[in-house]
């Protein structure tokens, strides 16, 4: 009598199972930095987009404020004119001014749309751009810099609109919310090279190397025209002196 033939099922052997497991590695391998080089982009992109939002809302809120686009307050001593910055109270900043609906206290008044999907949570100063204060000039004193404001409609010398920067994706250590100025009869002094330098290139001390939020090309910023760019801007300087620091703002715009 014959016995029916039983099939006998083979299992992977240990070789076989180590080859298999070293070839997914080894696409895991190749493929995670691929993946997180385009998270990464994907967030710069994301980023970009949030800034041009943010450039929109200043625009409309300049068309409604004689073409300033920095929330300025009223004092009765010098300076006359503020910004609404971090020495202001949380509610007072110029984000509830710029931004509506305002942001509310459950949010820190810090509208969602000023971090950085890169930042870290929470973020220096809980929120991931500034403005830049080269808008609205001021030195403390009782000078009235309005004249001097980078306003909707007006010319800027030795810049074109799309490389005039008017916001920075500042460092996320950095809880400044403006790059800061200070003027000497009518010149750009002190720390505003090393505010801007601090802001835009994380740069803290004398000889130290450029970093980038972004990577190597740079930080996003952006422009008078609304653009955002990924390059390093122009550093906001006089072409027609070589002594260091910010240009004058009375150099800088066409009155």
């Amino acid at each position: 009598m014959l016995r029916p033939l039983r099939l006998v099922r083979r299992g992977f052997t240990l070789v076989e199972l180590l080859v298999v497991i070293g070839i997914i590695a080894l696409l895991i391998s190749i493929l995670l930095p691929s993946l997180a080089k385009a998270r990464a982009q994907a967030n710069t992109i994301k980023c970009a987009s949030q800034m041009h939002d943010i450039g929109q809302q200043l625009y409309m809120y300049a068309m409604n404020n004689h073409g300033c686009m920095i929330p300025l307050k009223g004092t009765n001593t010098p300076p006359y004119y503020k910004h609404r910055g971090g020495d202001e109270a949380p509610q007072e900043r110029w984000p509830m001014y710029v931004f509506y609906p305002p942001p509310n206290s459950r949010q820190n008044y810090i509208a969602p749309i000023m971090i950085c999907p890169v930042d870290p949570v929470p973020t220096g100063g809980d929120h991931s751009y500034d403005l830049n204060a080269m808008l609205f000039p001021f030195d403390g004193s009782s000078t009235d810099y309005r004249r001097y404001a980078l306003l909707l409609g007006k010319k800027v010398k030795y810049f074109s609109p799309s490389e005039v920067v008017i916001m920075v994706d500042k460092w996320p250590a950095q809880t400044q919310w403006h790059l800061d100025v200070q003027i000497s009869n009518g010149n750009f002094v002190g720390n505003s090279r090393s505010q801007w330098d601090s802001l835009v290139f994380n740069i803290t001390a004398p000889g130290q190397k450029k970093q980038y939020k972004h990577g190597k090309f740079g930080n996003n910023y952006l422009h008078f025209d609304l653009s955002v760019s990924n390059d390093e801007p122009k550093d906001p300087q006089d072409p027609r002196t070589p002594l260091p620091g910010m240009i004058a703002p009375h150099t800088y715009i066409v009155q």
